[in-house]
């Protein structure tokens, strides 16, 4: 390759380099300013009620559980095809068909040994699931207006309006904010730091007035809740900083500006 064919991928190289930057700078900009439209909502929010929720393993066992056996109802399908194989097992004993009659009488026991062990099956992963990892949590502060959810290590809440929320869901230690079936906001009734409980309901029957608002009294667990989690050691904590969007901003401007210096300097020698 020429001197001439160097500088030219050199220049297209650093012309690649500068679209790029550009267009982080762009993203960086629309994210400060996404940040502050945020912060100007939500300046004069005060809460009514804001619960610190942990994501242990008691929070993500009770809210796997309601999802599978109440939301989901994934139960109802596995009935209908339990009730079709016990048919057919019955009509297979009719026709003296013990083949098919024994089939048809194990698939019934499969299905039914599934159902009564859902929750085991959710323990066992959650178990997994904490083998390695740290427990996770966030804020959840709301009013008669909003709710802001912040996650630790965020620089802003997620801001959403009641009419985000399908529907409200409250079972003996939590409440399930149901931003649709599968993605609940959860708030711990154990874990109140600003209102309590009655005013939480007052709220929710307010805004849910004649559906949508389902209380469901009795525990939904059966298993004892026997897992510890690890306690991690002072030593072993690594701290994650998070940046804001402007904060990022600044960081990406100076190593842009160093890596012009560079370049200035390396064609002044040449």
């Amino acid at each position: 390759m020429s001197e001439k064919d160097k500088v030219a991928k050199k220049v297209e190289e650093e012309k690649k380099e500068e679209v790029k930057a550009e267009v982080e700078l762009t993203s960086a900009e629309e994210r400060i300013k996404e940040e502050e439209q945020i912060r100007a909502r939500v300046s004069d929010f005060k809460p009514l009620v804001k619960s610190d929720t942990k994501f242990d393993f008691k929070t993500l066992k009770y809210a796997n559980l309601y999802l599978s056996m109440y939301k989901r109802k994934s139960w109802v399908l596995s009935l209908v095809i339990a009730i079709a194989a016990l048919g057919m097992a019955v009509y297979s004993a009719i026709a003296s068909q013990w083949a098919f009659f024994v089939i048809f009488l194990l698939f019934v026991a499969v299905i039914a040994y599934q159902a009564l062990t859902v929750e085991k099956k959710i323990d066992q992963e959650l178990v997994k699931y904490f083998k390695n990892r740290a427990v996770g949590g966030q804020e959840v502060a709301l009013n008669k207006e909003m709710i802001l959810v912040e996650n630790k290590n965020s620089t802003i809440p997620f801001v959403y309006e009641w009419s985000d929320i399908k529907s409200a869901d409250e079972i003996k230690d939590f409440v399930y904010l149901f931003l649709s079936a599968q993605a609940p906001i959860i708030i711990d009734k154990e874990r109140l730091i600003v209102g309590d409980i009655a005013l939480l309901q007052s709220i929710l029957k307010e805004k849910f007035p004649e559906k949508g608002y389902k209380v469901m009294e009795k525990d939904i667990a059966k298993r004892k809740i026997t897992f510890e989690h690890a306690k991690v050691e002072e030593e072993e904590k690594i701290e994650i900083v998070k940046l804001s969007a402007e904060e990022e901003a600044q960081v990406k401007k100076e190593q842009d500006q160093k890596v012009a210096e560079k370049i200035k300097d390396e064609e002044g020698k040449k």
